[in-house]
């Protein structure tokens, strides 16, 4: 099977230097903000809900068929929608019905108890662990 990066379902884009600088931009504060721990995002049932600092611009990733507010959201690329829309404190995106639409919340009972990952096997000839930092 073939497979290549750039189909019509997936065009190259070609942005201008304004339209670089303002994605660059964007993507400045909104990794300020998420550093900063002053971004929360959570889904319950067809909503997801944003909390950033206002006019922080948020980026997204939905299928078809999302609003943000009551307006359509985002431009179409590959199947699904993406862009930015700048906060006022909090977002509310509404998902499209489909089959796999996740369930109303119910109680919160707490977290779920889960087991700790199985060690790994470490290949010959390793000497020392690569640190783990969030920026890494």
């Amino acid at each position: 099977m073939k497979r290549t990066i750039c189909t019509t379902a997936h065009p190259v884009t070609n942005l201008r230097m304004k339209a670089i600088g303002v994605e660059l931009q964007r993507r400045a504060a909104w990794t300020s903000a998420v550093r900063a721990g002053q971004v929360t995002a959570y889904r319950i049932g067809d909503t997801v809900t944003v909390r950033a600092p206002d006019g922080t611009a948020v980026p997204a990733g939905l299928p078809a068929g999302s609003t943000v507010g009551s307006d359509a959201f985002g431009t179409a690329y590959a199947g699904a929608l993406s862009g930015w829309t700048a906060s006022s404190g909090e977002l509310t995106f509404t998902l499209p019905a489909s089959p796999g639409t996740a369930p109303a919340a119910t109680a919160d009972t707490g977290p779920a108890a889960t087991a700790p990952a199985p060690d790994a096997t470490i290949p010959a000839g390793v000497t020392e662990q690569v640190p783990y930092t969030p920026d890494s």
